[in-house]
């Protein structure tokens, strides 16, 4: 199973649990206090399984990015929240930041083989450890000004 399976779960619940928030009404709605309350206990509880995996830092990068991302349109579409142009380029750079962050990232490789290899087989071995140092070498190093 790919460890970005449960980010998949974790990203809408979030956004229906935050978007639902502000129909609450500070908590006074019953109906929308359930789903506020449910939809973050899935959200955090699916997040939690995709760190078993993946490193916190690109979990929390593509959870919180996507979320921001979502919650804004959410916001706009059901709440009529408007988003001027500023707000659009801000939104434009988010996800460029989590495209970045998986795209070229090779520091996610090491800890996503590390994680996946601990928790298939217990501690790592000389293979894992080899694999590593393969990835480490091919790190993109950008050129000097």
């Amino acid at each position: 199973m790919s460890p970005y399976i449960p980010l998949t779960v974790t990203i809408p619940a979030e956004v229906v649990a935050t978007t639902t928030l502000k129909s609450s009404n500070g908590f006074s709605k019953l109906l929308p206090s359930v789903i506020v309350v449910i939809g973050y206990a899935v959200s955090f509880y699916f997040l939690s399984v995709a760190l078993k995996t993946l490193p916190t830092n690109i979990s929390y990068a593509i959870w919180a990015g996507a979320g921001i991302v979502l919650i804004s349109i959410a916001g706009w579409v059901f709440h009529k929240q408007a988003l001027d142009m500023p707000a659009l380029i801000g939104i434009g750079l988010i996800i460029s930041g989590v495209l970045v962050i998986n795209l070229m990232s090779k520091s996610r490789l090491i800890d996503i083989s590390r994680s996946v290899w601990n928790v298939r087989f217990g501690s790592k071995s000389d293979a894992c450890v080899q694999l590593e140092a393969h990835i480490v070498s091919q790190t993109y190093r950008p050129p000097l000004f």
